[in-house]
């Protein structure tokens, strides 16, 4: 196989080792994306007098943005009291799968091919949000009820709190779980949900956005899916416009459906 040129999304060989053991720690459940950790380090922070984003960020070793995204704050302000989530506190990475890297994607996802579901469709979302993470949308669907958080399989980055072309492996896809991502129980069963982060109402997914889609559809087909996939929008099964009159997804259908 042909060297991959090194760039954000593609890691260059030098990197490679380092990048394959983070993946092969994903897969074994040290780093979930939503993963529920002890007591002694739930990810819970009660804001006291004197606290600010930056100095929480210090030190729970995270960032300032990353801790507004997953709590949806509009600013820096915090009251006395709050509670606020944060965002992987004290974990190694969440298990990433980078664009152009296939060959880490199989290793990550091999242990998980001896329990595999009945995969047999693949159901394509946006989150309606020009921004976020995987990290913030299970925060949301935890308070929403869903005892499994995240709703999704994987989501896929935008730039806009997490990076663009990022895809990001939810727990219920490295538990094998069904997802929670549409009205139809049938199809949460069998159907591998996919989040573009973006508002595709107005504005198309990035570049790189789709080419991580495709490249993740085309990887899933090959070694997941038990009979050639079905891929739907969203709006094909419940009355919703998700995902967005900007997002391509005749083509995405007519190319990637049996």
């Amino acid at each position: 196989m042909s060297a991959v040129p090194s760039s954000p999304l593609c890691p260059s060989a030098v990197n490679r080792r380092a990048f394959l053991q983070r993946t092969v720690l994903g897969a074994t459940g040290l780093c979930l994306v939503g993963r529920r950790l002890p007591a002694e380090t739930s990810g819970l922070h009660i804001v006291t007098a004197g606290d600010t984003l930056s100095a929480l960020a210090r030190r729970y070793d995270t960032s300032v943005e990353d801790i507004q995204v997953t709590n949806q704050l509009a600013d820096d302000r915090l009251a006395i009291g709050q509670t606020l989530h944060i965002p992987n506190p004290g974990q190694a990475p969440r298990p990433i799968l980078p664009q152009g890297y296939t060959s880490a994607v199989r290793q990550l996802s091999e242990p998980l091919r001896r329990r595999s579901r009945d995969w047999r469709h693949i159901v394509l979302h946006h989150s309606a949000a020009d921004r976020g993470n995987a990290d913030a949308f299970d925060v949301d669907h935890r308070r929403r009820g869903m005892a499994n958080g995240l709703a999704y399989h994987f989501v896929i980055g935008n730039g806009k709190g997490c990076p663009d072309g990022e895809i990001q492996i939810g727990s219920r896809w490295l538990r094998q779980l069904a997802g929670g991502h549409v009205r139809r129980s049938a199809i949460n069963e069998t159907g591998i949900g996919i989040c573009l982060v973006g508002n595709f109402e107005r504005y198309a997914p990035t570049p790189r956005q789709l080419g991580a889609l495709e490249e993740l559809m085309r990887f899933l087909q090959q070694d997941f899916l038990t009979r050639p996939a079905k891929v739907l929008a969203h709006q094909d099964l419940d009355q919703t416009l998700c995902p967005g009159r900007r997002f391509p997804a005749t083509r995405l259908k007519r190319v990637y459906s049996a």
